[in-house]
């Protein structure tokens, strides 16, 4: 299994109240204001299952394609492929999800806020300060670096260089695709060893894939933001295996984001 979620965390002290850059999930603390809430662990509205049209459900599991094939999942049925047991051990380390409280936790995480939302208020605070101008960045980024623990400089150094790099093209609606990707397999694991139940799955996979298809043109529009997002958290260009899996969805012909169009009708 591939890590998905986990990373570290990094607090930027600017002129601006503390901004959480990209942190370990368990740590959040916009993830905890979930966990300590108590509507979070109800119901979602759930979507039977038998409402939805098979080509639907293929074109929504389809649209969280990239972890699927990289992790040989499958993408014909909600139930991954995966082993219970190994599906519960990626949730456990990866994503602290052990039972079904923390499953809806995190399911809401990634649906409301997710990494993208802190990159954006990162960015927007940085900009703030520096507007266009590369040299105000060059001379804010030492201050930004002092502020955080040298162990942590490294990481921070490339979310600078990343986010100045990406300013103008990349903000929070455009990396939507690495969370909401990423929140169909939790879901889809999730049904997987039964922390949520198939309608509940069904829900998520609406929601997230009716979103990513009005956000961006094309299969390959979604893959390439979704790799985006993933060098963004793993503080590194090199997505070898991502970008297999994207290549095979893109140019195999029994992918299903070539049998399936793009605009394929999901309300």
């Amino acid at each position: 299994m591939l890590p998905i979620a986990q990373t570290t965390l990094i607090i930027v002290l600017i002129l601006l109240p503390l901004v959480v850059v990209a942190p370990k999930i368990t740590t959040n603390t916009r993830l905890q204001s979930y966990i300590s809430s108590p509507s979070v662990t109800t119901n979602p509205s759930p979507t039977p299952p038998a409402t939805l049209p098979l080509t639907t459900q293929h074109w929504l599991i389809a649209a969280g394609g990239i972890i699927a094939v990289q992790n040989r999942e499958g993408l014909d049925t909600l139930q991954v492929t995966t082993s219970s047991p190994q599906v519960r051990q990626l949730l456990s380390d990866w994503w602290d999800i052990t039972d079904r409280a923390s499953a809806l936790n995190i399911l809401q995480w990634l649906k409301t806020y997710g990494h993208r939302q802190e990159y954006e208020d990162f960015r927007l605070s940085v900009l703030n300060q520096t507007g266009d101008d590369y040299q105000a960045f060059l001379k804010l980024k030492p201050t930004l670096l002092q502020r955080v623990s040298p162990n942590d400089r490294t990481n921070m150094s490339f979310e600078l260089d990343f986010l100045w790099r990406y300013r103008n093209t990349l903000n929070a609606q455009n990396l939507l695709a690495w969370d909401y990707m990423r929140l169909i397999n939790v879901a889809r694991w999730s049904y997987t060893v039964g922390y949520i139940t198939e309608a509940e799955a069904w829900n998520y996979l609406l929601f997230a894939g009716q979103t990513l298809q009005s956000t961006y043109t094309s299969w390959a529009d979604m893959g390439q933001h979704y790799l985006y997002g993933r060098t963004y958290w793993q503080h590194s260009y090199n997505n070898t295996q991502a970008q297999t899996a994207l290549q095979w969805l893109t140019s195999n012909p029994q992918s299903p984001w070539l049998t399936l169009p793009w605009d394929t009708p999901i309300n």
